[in-house]
């Protein structure tokens, strides 16, 4: 998950490159410190790496609530269904109803700090057909303020430049994502001769999951 793209630290807002904001969240002067343990976490997408953010879980925290909270941060457009894996287990925001002798997959109430640790490595799908794939890292403790938001934003990456990729020649910036071609950025110039029309794009926004089925962007910001 390693990346040279800067963030904004959502205490002090100040900028800092991915590789020092672990060191600089621990040490922030702004963020609210206190007696309780949490875990540092970091995410980010194996397929745009330039998409990352940090964040902290209270000893409280459970997988359903990193669920709600990565979904409200990067991925919500239509209720789909959800999976973290951690190690061998595989843990379902959604059981239903199985067959007789069908083995029923876990569910998302354990809490995360009885299953991952620092260092840790996990991993997150959300939508099982146009899925947006995740990587997690636990990387270090935090001494924090109690809170009843059991997880919180730490960082996140500034929003990254989209270059047009319509042809190769187009080096504009990008102001819209074509949903139909694997959300290709394109430019204003380039979408009046595009095949597919102006129904077919979609708003860049902050998110990994941007251009894919019509999600529109995220609740929760630095």
């Amino acid at each position: 998950m390693s990346s040279s793209n800067m963030g904004t630290c959502a205490a002090c807002k100040l900028k800092h490159p991915i590789n020092d904001l672990a060191a600089h969240v621990a040490a922030c002067e702004r963020r609210l410190k206190g007696d309780a343990d949490s875990l540092q976490i970091v995410v980010g997408s194996p397929e745009f790496p330039e998409f990352w953010m940090s964040v902290e879980a209270q000893s409280q925290a459970t997988l359903e609530a990193l669920d709600r909270f990565l979904r409200k941060a990067w991925l919500e457009c239509c209720g789909h269904l959800s999976a973290f894996t951690i190690g061998k287990q595989r843990y379902e925001s959604y059981l239903g109803d199985f067959e007789y002798g069908e083995k029923r997959p876990l569910g998302m109430k354990r809490k995360l700090a009885e299953l991952v640790k620092p260092r840790s490595k996990f991993s997150y799908e959300y939508d099982f057909g146009s899925t947006t794939e995740l990587v997690l890292q636990v990387v270090g403790r935090l001494q924090c303020k109690p809170s009843r938001k059991a997880i919180q934003l730490l960082a996140l990456n500034d929003p990254p430049q989209r270059i047009c990729e319509e042809t190769e020649e187009c080096e504009n910036s990008a102001t819209g994502l074509c949903a139909y071609c694997s959300a290709m950025p394109i430019c204003a110039d380039c979408l009046r001769t595009h095949d597919c029309g102006e129904e077919a794009i979609c708003p860049i926004v902050n998110s990994p999951r941007a251009g894919v089925c019509g999600y529109e962007g995220p609740t929760i910001k630095v």
